[in-house]
């Protein structure tokens, strides 16, 4: 909000802003309760939540359906998701010293960040060869709609899925490890296969931006 305000001259113009805002918050923003239960994993549940949210989108017509999430949102979620085991003050380490530190603090706005991004899954398509269950669910899904380029930030996110569990897969094999960026964190993160896989994600990312 003070961004915004920042390039409005006329104070009234400001205030009509800051009016908006509260009203859409108010009066137009729904929230969503999630009480969780015995042993379950929070993680999960949030990325079930997520995926469930978009999904209905092809099912319900929804004339004013609010911000669609760009792909990096929805890679960020998935990436950041373990993040839930955490504290909140290692979740706000992990995010600010490796998430926005390293990756989204390279690119001037919010669009610019996306579009590299989408770079990187198109480049990595050509090394992970294998597909997740999502991708190929998805990838039918969008074939068989109308107008499917409205949710073409949704395949980008369903092939950046299957990059995910192919280092998921290697992290639990032993195969890969984070890099020396993740060295001085907590032993605690990295005895978590989850937070590794996070943070070599993170590592390939960063490599793949300091090459554009």
């Amino acid at each position: 909000m003070n961004e915004e305000l920042k390039r409005i001259v006329n104070p009234m113009d400001g205030l009509d802003l800051v009016h908006e805002i509260f009203r859409q918050a108010l009066d137009k923003m729904s929230v969503t309760r999630c009480k969780i239960e015995g042993n379950i994993d929070p993680a999960q549940i949030f990325l079930w939540l997520q995926e469930k949210s978009f999904f209905n989108g092809y099912q319900l017509q929804n004339l004013r359906p609010g911000e669609f999430l760009l792909t990096v949102d929805l890679a960020r979620n998935l990436v950041l998701a373990p993040l839930l085991k955490l504290s909140p003050d290692l979740q706000d380490l992990v995010y600010l010293e490796h998430w926005l530190a390293r990756l989204e603090k390279l690119f001037p706005t919010q669009e610019d960040f996306n579009a590299a991004v989408i770079k990187y899954i198109d480049h990595k398509k050509k090394e992970v060869k294998t597909q997740s269950e999502f991708e190929t669910m998805f990838t039918k899904m969008h074939k068989q709609l109308s107008g499917g380029d409205r949710f073409l930030g949704l395949l980008h996110y369903s092939q950046f899925v299957s990059f995910y569990e192919f280092i998921q897969d290697q992290v639990s094999r032993g195969s890969l490890v984070p890099g020396r960026d993740s060295s001085q964190l907590p032993e605690g993160i990295l005895a978590s296969s989850d937070l590794r896989t996070s943070l070599c994600v993170i590592d390939s990312l960063q490599t793949f931006f300091q090459r554009l």
